[in-house]
């Protein structure tokens, strides 16, 4: 993996350092996190996140992306789409678009469910984990 503005090797896995940003956006979701919290998580320079993704908000689509493409009945996964949903979706068209798009064909009854435990355990209202 060649970092194209530099023309040399990258010195990290994308794949850990996308992995080690859902852990911070889980954590303290999309507002709540910070450039610097994303610095620390990953052990990257600010500069080498900026290259990499241009963005925060290109780094949190980097997870969400990930996440729906390839790991549908990991928790974490369905945090991810939570977030999206409560802090980005209703001015993002284009975490809106690839919301919708993911929840095409999804069982409406089976996805309010989901999300509805994955709300409760968030919010720790209750004693119990959320369980598959």
């Amino acid at each position: 993996m060649y970092d194209s503005d530099m023309g040399r090797k990258k010195k990290y896995d994308l794949d850990d350092v996308i992995h080690k940003m859902k852990q911070v956006f889980l954590v303290n979701g999309y507002k709540g996190t910070s450039l610097d919290d994303l610095v620390k998580a990953t052990g990257l320079l600010r500069g080498s996140l900026y290259a990499e993704f241009g963005s925060k908000r290109s780094m949190f689509m980097a997870v969400l992306d990930k996440c729906i493409n390839q790991c549908l009945h990991d928790k974490d996964t369905w945090e991810v789409i939570l977030i999206g949903m409560m802090e980005l979706s209703a001015q993002d068209k284009l975490v809106r678009d690839k919301l919708r798009t993911f929840f095409t064909g999804l069982d409406f009854a089976d996805l309010s469910d989901k999300l509805g435990r994955i709300i409760i355990q968030r919010s720790k209202i209750n004693g119990d984990d959320y369980n598959e």
